[in-house]
């Protein structure tokens, strides 16, 4: 994306994400997440689904940006009530669950990109050699295969006049 393009979050016209409300008034909200806004989301909105093809690959960009989305959010938060946290004071269990869900967050973001990775790796592989196949031959055969008598033995059940004995 050039410098004089327009971001697609703050766009009064363009493709915005479909996360962000249209009614949201983007130059009102704090500096810190308009930068990440602009930093992170957007060009990941746009990579991901605006330049993404159709499918799997647009549906898992789609998630993935999201996630972006509400990772930045939860991210923001939990700064936040840290940074009201008076010196000296320890993390309470508030601030543990906070941090938890922005791991969750991270982890399902994490399970989206490897559906990514792997939707464009099934895309770019190379596809299998031909096989050749031999002409058919028929069914099966349903026989023993017969073992060659290699070693010269007698194998046989008969007795040394070569009669066999009834069992």
């Amino acid at each position: 994306m050039t410098n004089n393009a327009v971001n697609p979050s703050d766009a009064p016209d363009g493709p915005r994400p479909y996360f962000i409300p249209a009614g949201m008034e983007f130059d009102k909200l704090p500096g810190e997440l308009q930068a990440a806004i602009r930093a992170v989301v957007n060009p990941n909105y746009e990579e991901m689904v605006l330049k993404a093809r159709p499918g799997v690959e647009r549906s898992a960009g789609m998630s993935t940006s999201f996630l972006d989305y509400l990772e930045l959010l939860c991210q923001m938060d939990v700064s936040q009530s840290l940074a009201e946290l008076p010196s000296g004071f320890h993390l309470s269990g508030e601030h543990f669950e906070k941090i938890a869900k922005c791991l969750r967050i991270k982890g399902a973001k994490d399970n989206s990109l490897k559906l990514l990775q792997r939707a464009h790796e099934f895309r770019t592989r190379r596809p299998p050699p031909a096989v050749v196949e031999a002409p058919w031959q028929g069914p099966p055969s349903t026989k023993r295969p017969v073992e060659p008598n290699l070693g010269g033995a007698d194998t046989s059940l008969g007795d040394e006049d070569g009669k066999t004995e009834d069992c």
